[in-house]
C-alpha cells in the first residue's frame, strides 16, 4: 500500500484520498515506471519518450485530486513534468536549457510546500543559516562546474542554480526531520537519489555518455519522485 495506516480520508479530496485510491496511484505509477525501464533497457526510444512524462503525470493527478488546496505540491509535480517533456530532447541546446528551468521550478514549489508544512517552527537564525548555506553553495558549484565541465554562460550559472535549488531541497527534508517531521525521511532518501539520479544524467550529457544510460538515470529519478510525494502526503495527513 501507498500509505499502509492510513484509515481515514483526506479531506477536501476531489477523488477520496483513502488506501483504495493511494494503492490505484501507486499501481499505475509502477506500471508506468516498468514501461519507461523496460524501453530504456530494451534501448527502444519511441516508448521510452511516449511513456516518459507520464509517470511523473500520476503523483501530479494523486496530488491534486487528493490535496487540492496545496497548490506548491503538485505545481512541482507539474513542473516536474514539463522538465521530463523538454529533456526527451537532450540534443537540443533550448530544450535542455528549458528543461532545467522547469526542474529548477519544481524545486523552488517543493522547498515551498516544505515552508507550509513547518516554516512556523524555523527560527530566524535557522533561516539565515539555511539562506548563507544557499548563497556558499552556489559559489562552490559554479567554481566546480566551471572547472569539471568547462560550461559557459546561461547553462553554467542557470545549471548551478538548479544544483543549488536540488540540494536545498533536500535540506529543507533533513530540516523537517529535525523538527519532528518524521515522514520526511522519505524525502531525505529521495533527495539522494534525485542527486544521484542528475550527477548521471550531468556527466552523460557534458563528458561521456554510455549505452544504457537512461536505465539507471530514469530508475534512480523514478524512485526519488515517489519517495519526495510520499513525504509529503504522508506529512499532510499526519501518519
Amino acid at each position: 500500500m501507498f500509505f499502509p495506516y492510513l484509515e481515514a480520508e483526506a479531506q477536501g479530496s476531489l477523488i477520496p484520498g483513502n488506501v483504495i485510491s493511494f494503492s490505484v496511484y501507486l499501481t499505475l505509477f509502477l506500471l508506468c515506471s516498468a514501461v519507461q525501464l523496460l524501453a530504456a533497457g530494451l534501448e527502444k526510444e519511441r516508448l521510452r519518450k511516449i511513456s516518459k512524462p507520464f509517470c511523473v503525470f500520476i503523483l501530479f493527478f494523486a496530488a491534486v485530486m487528493t490535496f487540492p488546496s496545496q497548490w506548491a505540491l503538485y505545481l512541482g509535480l507539474l513542473c516536474g513534468m514539463l522538465g521530463d517533456i523538454f529533456l526527451i530532447f537532450t540534443n537540443r541546446q533550448t530544450c535542455v536549457g528549458l528543461g532545467i528551468f522547469f526542474f529548477l521550478l519544481e524545486h523552488i514549489f517543493l522547498i515551498s510546500q516544505s515552508c507550509f508544512s513547518f516554516g512556523g517552527s524555523i527560527s530566524m537564525p535557522l533561516w539565515i543559516g539555511l539562506a548563507t548555506i544557499a548563497a556558499a553553495l552556489y559559489v562552490v558549484v559554479v567554481l566546480i562546474v566551471q572547472k569539471v565541465y568547462a560550461l559557459k554562460g546561461a547553462m553554467l550559472y542557470g545549471g548551478s542554480l538548479y544544483a543549488v535549488a536540488l540540494s536545498m531541497d533536500l535540506v529543507f527534508q533533513i530540516v523537517g526531520v529535525s523538527l519532528g517531521q518524521l515522514p520526511f525521511v522519505y524525502g531525505i532518501v529521495g533527495g539522494t537519489f534525485f542527486l544521484l539520479s542528475d550527477g548521471i544524467l550531468t556527466y552523460t550529457m557534458f563528458k561521456h555518455n554510455f549505452r544504457r544510460s537512461d536505465l539507471p538515470i530514469m530508475a534512480t529519478y523514478l524512485i526519488a519522485q515517489l519517495l519526495y510525494t510520499t513525504a509529503f502526503f504522508a506529512s499532510t495527513l499526519g501518519w
